[in-house]
């Protein structure tokens, strides 16, 4: 916690209760995790190790081999959803690769880095795992669009993915720094400066800081802003002052403009 906010509305579709470990800028909160797996017996673990959603945060490698012991010994699973990592700058572990795969369901994809719209991802898994999976997949929804994973593969066979990447990276960077600057200039307080992926995570100020954020989200949407507040990203549905901003928008005028005029700025 905080938890990407679509996994969290997912679980509570399925009838699954999210139990939440607080999420650190190493990653998780270890020692939270062990008290919450003796209280509660949980089957799986669901984890973003590169540029979480909303933190930014990516976990260290000490974090990865602490929550794979973790896992070995309780017999949970390990949900691994990293769509985000050919986004981060430098290297963060893979748990599926320290695993081998064995407790660990690595979900990837290209939505965060060939477009938004492309909704094709994949499963990573021991073979009898994604065999099951592949059973409900056809179940459900029988195939994905065609067309969509034609697209990704012509991408890729092409030559220049790499090349798109890096160039993805580069502006990401730039707007995180641009962004960080104006949360700065606006007394906002920053959880993590990841400067890669799509979001930051940020405490606002002035009056919201006490009162919480969805009153302040309520607010941009008669602006015509929409803003993510924290309560999106909390399993008990908190009000709390943080928002996620997704910097490739986030320095607009218009939305530090709001900010000004709301009382959300130091």
């Amino acid at each position: 916690q905080p938890a990407y906010a679509n996994l969290l509305q997912m679980l509570r579709l399925a009838g699954l209760r999210a139990v939440p470990v607080p999420r650190t800028l190493d990653g998780l909160d270890c020692d939270a995790l062990e008290t919450a797996v003796a209280r509660h017996r949980p089957r799986a673990l669901f984890i973003n190790t590169a540029l979480q959603n909303p933190s930014g945060a990516s976990i260290s490698m000490a974090n990865a081999f602490r929550i794979l012991q973790a896992a070995e010994r309780h017999g949970l699973w390990v949900i691994e959803d990293d769509i985000s990592r050919e986004l981060a700058p430098g290297v963060t572990p893979m748990l599926a690769a320290l695993d081998g795969a064995r407790r660990v369901v690595y979900l990837g994809g290209y939505s965060k880095v060939i477009s938004p719209s492309v909704r094709v991802g994949y499963v990573v898994a021991h073979r009898d795992l994604t065999r099951d999976i592949a059973r409900t997949k056809m179940a459900v929804g029988l195939t994905s669009p065609e067309i969509m994973e034609r697209i990704v593969h012509q991408v890729i066979r092409e030559g220049r993915y790499r090349a798109h990447i890096a160039r993805t990276r580069e502006r990401l960077a730039a707007a995180h720094a641009g962004v960080a600057e104006l949360m700065a200039q606006h007394g906002f307080q920053i959880y993590g400066r990841p400067q890669g992926g799509l979001f930051l995570w940020a405490k606002v100020a002035g009056q919201w800081r006490e009162r919480g954020a969805n009153g302040l989200a309520e607010l941009a949407l008669k602006d015509g802003i929409w803003l993510a507040p924290g309560s999106y990203f909390e399993a008990d549905e908190a009000d709390t002052p943080w928002v996620r901003f997704n910097v490739a928008y986030s320095e607009a005028p218009a939305l530090w403009r709001f900010v000004r005029n709301a009382g959300a700025a130091a």
